[in-house]
């Protein structure tokens, strides 16, 4: 517990450290997605999502991209994943290049009501074609989220999220989130945030202000059962 409230600690200063230099650009974008689950048994998951990111003030598209993970939860506190995504990223030009990227997350949840922290952390690899040929980029990004539990459908919450350029030894972005998740039934979520995404260690660090849409649908049942005669061993 004392490296997940350092680890939280670490958070919030490099956050608060990141804003207190100009911005130098700004953009508006807007990011959509849709996504599935499923249970394989009572403690691992699949997911697929599809999602479309819009910039240049919401009139062009930034990316789109498919994203695959398979989720192991050990316990209500612990909860490890991984996940693959491929990735269209718009050039200049207007023509798109591909990349491909795998990260591995370790989630941390604690509650005491009504409050719940979740911290994250995560390793990612991307690679795929720059301007000068081919580049792999490792990040460690770390994230903190704060969610007020009022009820069970309704779930507002803040997050404040870092990215440290294992690649090039250094910060280059920060995120700062306000948003809530709406469970409209069983099944079907809906996901809706505002976010300020700031560069920095760059020459011209830029602001983009984000509004986020996303759409759930945890598929019924489990992929996997216990037998009878095993569950009454």
């Amino acid at each position: 517990m004392t490296g997940f409230i350092k680890r939280c600690y670490f958070i919030i200063c490099a956050a608060a450290i990141s804003g207190s230099v100009a911005a130098q650009t700004s953009d508006a974008e807007l990011w959509t997605g849709a996504g599935i689950s499923k249970n394989i048994t009572k403690k691992v998951s699949l997911n697929f999502e599809e999602q479309v990111r819009i910039n240049e003030n919401i009139s062009s598209v930034k990316n789109f991209f498919s994203e695959i993970g398979l989720a192991f939860r050990l316990n209500k506190y612990l909860k490890f994943s991984g996940n693959y995504r491929f990735k269209n990223v718009q050039r200049l030009d207007g023509t798109y290049r591909i990349t491909n990227r795998f990260h591995g997350d370790i989630r941390i949840r604690y509650k005491a009501k009504p409050i719940i922290a979740l911290y994250r952390a995560r390793i990612q690899m991307e690679t795929g074609q720059r301007n000068n040929g081919p580049r792999t980029d490792y990040y460690d990004r770390n994230k903190l989220t704060l969610k007020l539990d009022l009820d069970k459908k309704f779930s507002p919450y803040v997050s404040s999220e870092v990215y440290l350029n294992i690649t090039g030894k250094q910060f280059d972005k920060v995120r700062y989130t306000l948003g809530f998740d709406l469970d409209l039934n069983k099944r079907n979520e809906v996901s809706i945030f505002y976010r300020i995404q700031r560069e920095f260690n760059v020459n011209n660090p830029k602001y983009s202000y984000i509004i986020g849409l996303s759409y759930f649908y945890k598929l019924k049942g489990r992929l996997i059962k216990k037998k009878a005669s095993e569950s009454e061993q």
